[in-house]
């Protein structure tokens, strides 16, 4: 491992919080549906839970570092003569960047943002198993809306790929796992 990749990470972890303008953290839940060749491995809504802290550089401008979950609901079902049941989960360390229309953090606001990625698919059946785990670098795309300094909702589409193929996906080289996610959102 690269000394660079320790630690500018670390500079910028200790460097954002010391001249920020004001802190504040929060916690984010919502819904979230699998897009790329993740929907092929399944097409059930899930769900999605986060904890952020906002570090508010005034002027709109807010860097936001992230630690997401996401989870797909098993599917069972009976696939070629036999009892399959599929499970994925997933997990961010990121930062995202909101830039607020207004100039201030309230309102509508557009954000960006990069992180790593960890997912985990599982394939079960009678006739065997397949579990894969990636862990990636990927990116996100959003907007959002502050109702007020304590409650807003956020609209995201998180981007990453897997190193091989998903259970069942054998033949996919690098196969897309995105996921677009609408969630609200608490500040204390």
């Amino acid at each position: 491992m690269r000394f660079s990749t320790v630690f500018v990470p670390c500079v910028l972890a200790l460097a954002l919080p010391a001249s920020a303008q004001s802190l504040s953290y929060g916690v984010g839940a919502g819904a979230l549906v699998a897009t790329g060749d993740l929907r092929t491995f399944d097409k059930n809504p899930g769900g999605a839970l986060a904890a952020f802290l906002d570090l508010d550089f005034g002027g709109g401008q807010v860097f936001r570092p992230r630690l997401d979950l996401a989870y797909l609901p098993r599917k069972t079902g009976d696939e070629a003569g036999t009892s399959t049941r599929r499970d994925f989960w997933g997990g961010a360390l990121g930062i995202d960047y909101d830039c607020y229309l207004s100039g201030a953090r309230k309102g509508l606001y557009g954000q960006v943002g990069a992180g790593l990625y960890h997912m985990e698919a599982k394939t079960a059946s009678s006739a065997g198993s397949f579990k894969e785990k990636t862990t990636r670098f990927g990116g996100s795309i959003g907007a959002g809306y502050d109702f007020n300094a304590n409650w807003g909702m956020s609209f995201r589409y998180a981007y990453s790929t897997f190193k091989s193929a998903l259970p069942g996906q054998r033949s996919i080289k690098d196969p897309t796992a995105g996921m677009v996610m609408l969630s609200t959102n608490h500040r204390f």
